[in-house]
């Protein structure tokens, strides 16, 4: 059983899993590094979710007809000059394959749903009192709706092929957490007065989540889809959940200000369905993973202030003058590159990929094969990595700040 699975870091108390389409969230508190303890904790759960969302899109894959508003309209491929939603015959007649055609119909839809949520939230807002400040209707990847502090409600546009009563539930849902920010049992009392048979509603619109992805992709121009630029960002794993790796990501969304999937190492480290594996293949591992992308971008790593006569301090005592001299040679400099960082990057060069290095707030293009600074010859890299780890572990006990908060 192989499960797309994604760790964030975020301002919360308690850990958390979360199914989003067929990727696994694992949501940690900052102070939590490892997700494998978690996962191992709630296994049964994630097996029995990811069995209940493989028996959605089975039913989601049985409903052919093209839904609006939760009715069946058939599709008529006609040459015709601009396309045509027929509501009272039920009935689209459309070029599909004229990408103009497809952007108006989507278009239409929208106008159509705004029309419909008009009548539904002024009937929630008079029975409930709550007051919505705006309606948003765009294409979501995630969710079917929000509401916001500020009181705009955004919906998804894929809730147009919804029967109207889901639809209704999706709204009142949505109004309710002006009032009830969190799903506890007096929300979920408020929804069951209005929807008694909430819980059946929650488990279709599993169903239905698939099955509008499917009815979406018919008028959206996959032409037109813009594809995400992959980026393999190669950094040590002393940087791993530091303010640095997190500046070091700003960066490379700043630099490329487009679409970008960033495939970040640190993922697979802690995802214990990719550890092992990873542990197996070595190098290997990662050279698949860089295969994927258009570009790597990659980090050196600068030496802490006040580290470096930490490191003398603590070399004084190795028996062995050579690696003494090693070690003292290799604090001398103010940035280093980690025998895993300097492979990445030259195999990377070798498949002809475009390599850039974070300098700062910028990138800078590497044409040039890059030399470890560190090796694992006398065990250098890993004294460094014990030296490292007492020295911010000593930060810490004076409330310094070391991994992003």
């Amino acid at each position: 059983m192989k499960i797309n699975y994604k760790v964030e870091h975020r301002n919360v108390k308690y850990p958390r899993l979360e199914f989003k389409g067929l990727t696994l969230y694992v949501i940690l508190p900052y102070e939590i590094k490892d997700a494998a303890q978690l996962l191992e904790k709630r296994k049964a759960w994630i097996e029995k979710k990811w069995n209940v969302i493989q028996e959605a899109i089975k039913e989601a894959n049985m409903l052919q007809d093209f839904m609006i508003l939760g009715e069946s309209y058939t599709i008529e491929e006609t040459n015709i000059q601009k396309p045509i939603i027929d509501l009272s015959q039920r009935k689209i007649q459309a070029n599909l394959k004229n990408k103009k055609h497809k952007e108006i119909i989507k278009q239409q839809l929208k106008n159509f749903l705004k029309q419909k949520l008009k009548n539904i939230i002024r009937e929630y807002a008079q029975k409930t009192g709550l007051q919505l400040n705006k309606i948003i209707i765009k294409q979501q990847k995630t969710k079917w709706g929000s509401c916001s502090n500020k009181k705009n409600m955004s919906l998804n546009l894929k809730i147009v092929f919804l029967p109207e009563r889901i639809i209704r539930y999706i709204v009142y849902h949505e109004m309710l957490h002006l009032k009830y920010k969190k799903h506890n049992f007096i929300f979920w009392e408020e929804i069951r007065k209005e929807f008694p048979d909430y819980k059946q509603i929650e488990k279709k619109l599993l169903t239905y989540w698939f099955y509008t992805e499917m009815l979406f992709r018919k008028i959206s121009n996959s032409n037109n889809i813009k594809k995400n630029i992959r980026i393999y960002y190669a950094h040590p794993k002393w940087l791993y959940n530091t303010i640095e790796e997190e500046q070091g990501l700003q960066t490379i969304k700043n630099f490329f200000k487009k679409d970008i999937e960033i495939i970040n190492p640190k993922e697979y480290d802690e995802n214990p369905l990719y550890k092992e594996m990873k542990k197996r293949e070595g190098m290997n591992f990662c050279y698949k993973l860089i295969d994927k992308c258009d570009c790597v971008v990659f980090q050196r790593f600068i030496f802490p202030k006040g580290f470096k006569k930490f490191v003398i301090n603590h070399i004084l005592h190795i028996d062995k003058e050579n690696l003494r001299e090693q070690l003292k040679n290799i604090i001398k400099k103010r940035k280093v590159i980690t025998p895993g960082i300097a492979k990445e990057v030259n195999y990377a060069l070798e498949k002809g990929k475009k390599v850039y290095e974070i300098i700062g707030k910028r990138l800078k293009e590497v044409k040039n094969k890059l030399r470890e600074d560190i090796s694992f010859e006398n065990n250098q890299y890993f004294i460094f990595n014990g030296l490292l780890q007492i020295y911010r572990l000593n930060l810490i006990s004076k409330n310094i700040l070391v991994f992003k908060p």
